[in-house]
């Protein structure tokens, strides 16, 4: 990596930066990289004046772990930040804390909760625009493109040259839902988003050349891709295809700073974007990323499904994924890796895991502390904030039980809407499919619940709990469906034990206060309640609760 003194200082030759991260932006789905049904006009033209990098990649498919690459200029190997809800700690020096300290202004707007700034991002930047004021359907705090684009433009007014500005839009990502009248411009709502996205990328950018003029330095990338279907997988996080692990990355370097426009094959991690910026200057095309930084890891599957983590290495045309049930892909000859020829290359194999086995890789750790509204925040978007604490070993392989993913995700979209019967059909696919898989053992157990079958819900929040001990939600749910089939005392042991585990868990804590109250307990419940007020002072006029302690 190069090394940049955090004192020096900028001289007018400094060009003012700009870094748009574009969330869930699959390559493909842009019409300079090929996609005839997309609708991108702006993105489209802008190709034309900049570089477009063909090989760019994230080393992991998640949002905060891939931005805590680009921002430190470190692969996931070393920074060690693994899935979202993870804060990044002091120990990983930020690329804006490198830039303020040479006299840059740095500010920052946000559109999505895994960047909001508790999760350590925002160091470095003496403006974090991360006020998410609306919620996407599933409750889940973002903020639109427009909104984004309009704080930023906004925001651009106070700046003085030279500045570092970055901007994240999150509209591709899950759930889709353009607005109009973008959402019938293409053949797809994610094309959609994407299509709505370019516009408002297009509205910063030109606010931007005309508070800075051209000589700035532009980056468009995105922090990961979305698999849509291919591969089995509907969104990203599971697997390592090139779906969600390539990336869009158009630069547009100061005059005489960089390669001439065009295509370049070169192949590119996002982090090598933070030496980039740091030295003003793009490398020229044919200039590959050190083979030390090739490795791309996943392991949301381990933390969200209870099945194998993947790591992923490549050289040249090769890609190997290194899990229970090993992959070889020849990306030259087969992009979309469909033919696996690992036990035709038994060599290039050999090699190649000997590298991912010389690489230190993240072991699941116990990681920082992370509120129960943070998990719940995580869990709402398809993620899990890292637990940890389990072994790795005989994991089953994401690739065996990929079909349960599709009716999964049909089955939590009807959880979602709160449409319980219509969430069956879809969890009880998926358990025939993976019976041990956590979320749809606490899914089916959350759905019976509402639909009055405690007994029934009952052994499956038990084996989702053997799955995954410890865990506060399903704790919280296994103490409802005892308190619902009038097992009060287990009620209160379990919600006590998930209060314990996350004291500011209102929702386990309401339902705790009931069930003492079901045994007569009415000091306890009275006294466990106004507990609750130091982390919600809401919580005493919460409806279940309101009219339980009246004077």
């Amino acid at each position: 990596m190069t090394l940049i003194c955090a004192g020096s200082t900028v001289t007018a030759a400094d060009p003012s930066v700009l870094l748009i991260t574009i969330d869930t932006l699959r390559a493909d789905r842009l019409g300079s990289y090929g996609d005839a049904h997309s609708s991108t006009p702006f993105l489209d033209r802008l190709s034309r004046h900049a570089v477009v990098y063909t090989d760019a990649w994230t080393d992991v498919p998640l949002t905060l772990p891939a931005h805590t690459s680009l921002l430190t200029g470190q692969p996931v190997t070393r920074h060690g930040i693994t899935g979202n809800g993870h804060p990044v700690g002091s120990e990983n020096l930020l690329l804006p804390e490198i830039l303020k300290a040479q006299g840059y202004s740095t500010a920052a707007v946000i559109g999505g909760y895994p960047l909001v700034r508790k999760f350590g991002l925002s160091r470095g930047f003496q403006m974090y625009d991360d006020r998410l004021k609306s919620v996407n359907r599933t409750g889940v705090p973002e903020r639109s493109g427009a909104a984004v684009a309009s704080a930023s433009i906004d925001l651009l007014e106070s700046l003085k040259a030279p500045v570092f500005l970055w901007v994240h839009f999150y509209d591709p990502h899950a759930p889709y839902d353009p607005p109009d009248p973008y959402r019938n411009v293409c053949k797809d709502l994610y094309r959609s988003e994407v299509a709505y996205t370019d516009r408002c990328v297009e509205l910063l950018m030109q606010a931007w050349t005309e508070k800075f003029g051209s000589e700035t330095f532009r980056i468009i990338v995105a922090d990961h891709g979305e698999s849509l279907g291919d591969h089995n997988e509907i969104t990203h996080g599971v697997f390592l295809y090139q779906e969600t692990v390539g990336v869009p990355l158009l630069v547009l370097p100061p005059a005489g700073s960089g390669p001439v426009v065009g295509l370049s094959e070169s192949s590119v991690p996002i982090h090598a974007i933070f030496d980039w910026i740091l030295v003003k200057r793009v490398p020229s095309p044919g200039l590959g990323s050190p083979e030390h930084a090739r490795v791309i890891y996943t392991r949301y599957p381990f933390d969200r499904y209870h099945w194998s983590p993947l790591t992923a290495i490549r050289r040249g045309p090769w890609k190997y994924i290194h899990g229970p049930d090993p992959e070889l892909y020849n990306l030259d000859s087969d992009p979309g890796e469909t033919l696996n020829v690992l036990t035709t290359n038994a060599r290039i194999v050999e090699f190649m895991t000997r590298e991912i086995y010389s690489v230190k890789i993240p072991k699941p750790e116990t990681g920082r502390a992370v509120t129960t509204e943070t998990r719940m925040m995580l869990e709402s978007l398809g993620y899990v904030a890292p637990s940890g604490h389990a072994e790795m070993a005989s994991l089953p392989d994401p690739k065996g039980l990929a079909p349960a993913l599709a009716p999964l995700e049909r089955a939590l979209n009807a959880v979602d809407h709160g449409l319980w019967q219509d969430a069956l059909p879809d969890l009880e696919r998926t358990l025939t499919i993976d019976p041990d898989n956590p979320v749809a053992n606490n899914n089916m157990g959350l759905v019976l619940v509402r639909l009055n079958r405690g007994d029934q819900a009952i052994p499956f929040l038990k084996r989702a709990l053997e799955i995954k001990p410890g865990d506060v939600q399903v704790m919280s749910n296994l103490g409802v469906a005892y308190r619902r089939t009038g097992k009060t005392a287990d009620a209160v042991t379990m919600l006590r034990a998930a209060l314990t585990e996350t004291p500011d868990f209102t929702g386990a804590r309401i339902n705790l206060v009931l069930a003492l109250y079901t045994l007569g307990k009415l000091d306890e419940a009275q006294q466990i309640l106004q507990m609750g007020t130091e982390y919600d002072p809401e919580i005493v006029n919460h409806p279940a609760v309101k009219t339980l302690f009246r004077e």
